[in-house]
């Protein structure tokens, strides 16, 4: 996994939200306009006020797809607000 130069790397930041979530069984149109499907993801995590970070994650959150999610090399997602605020909030508010 390639690192980001130093001067790309903030030296302190402040946590705004915290979301974890297990692997649901799901059905819906994988694609715009077509037929729902049942499939299984980790996508919908729910709001949480503390969690326990250990190695391999958070304690609570699983991944579905381990070979780009997870693990010791993938364990957090860090997303930056301006670019939730600026991409995702009209199409996935905040719970």
């Amino acid at each position: 996994m390639p690192s980001l130069p130093p001067s790309h790397l903030a030296d302190r930041g402040t946590v705004l939200a915290l979301f974890a979530g297990p692997i649901r069984s799901l059905r819906s149109p994988r694609a715009p306009g077509g037929p729902a499907t049942a499939w299984r993801s980790a996508i919908l995590k729910h709001r949480l006020d503390a969690m326990t970070v250990g190695a391999l994650g958070a304690a609570g959150d699983d991944q579905k797809e381990k070979k780009h999610h997870g693990g010791a090399s993938k364990a957090l997602l860090i997303y930056g607000a301006g670019h939730y605020e600026g991409t995702w909030a009209a199409t996935m508010p905040p719970p």
